[in-house]
């Protein structure tokens, strides 16, 4: 009986200690976040509002609403958000799809992007969808990488 006692205790304090690391981690990656002030827009209809724009060292997000005043509906368009860096060197571009938007609507967006120390962006309006640069890339493949890796140097120096 002592010894599951023990057992149980272990087992409170594994618990602990996790909901104690995963609080304090996400209090790290809120701070990690800044605003990102600058940024232009180069459209004046539909009428785009940034209301949040935060970003780390390696991504970010950018939060924000557009208004539909052409007078027209809009069958199909992509808000464009070209990202640069504190040396104004262009790092990538993001597209969010406006279908079957109505005259007066508004909807609310949100594009995350994956660009190393944004300082800047331009918010415009086109047709068709940026074709990807060679900046834009998609980290789930490292991403993977970086965990099986992590799994299996853990396991051989356990076991």
């Amino acid at each position: 009986m002592k010894r599951l006692k023990q057992f149980g205790i272990y087992i409170i304090l594994i618990i602990a200690l996790y909901v104690v690391t995963s609080f304090l981690a996400c209090l790290y990656i809120a701070n990690t976040y800044k605003n990102i002030t600058n940024y232009e827009i180069l459209a004046n209809s539909p009428e785009i509002t940034i209301l949040e724009s935060k970003g780390t060292y390696i991504n970010g997000y950018v939060l924000g609403t557009v208004k539909n005043n052409t007078g027209s509906d809009i069958t199909q368009k992509y808000i464009k958000i070209d990202f640069y860096n504190k040396s104004e060197h262009y790092m990538g571009t993001k597209d969010v799809k406006l279908s079957n938007f109505k005259t007066g609507e508004t909807l609310e967006f949100k594009a995350n992007f994956k660009y190393e120390n944004i300082a800047s962006y331009k918010v415009s309006f086109e047709d068709t969808p940026t074709i990807l640069s060679e900046n834009d890339s998609d980290y789930t493949t490292w991403y993977w990488f970086g965990a099986i890796t992590g799994v299996v140097l853990f396991l051989y120096y356990v076991l």
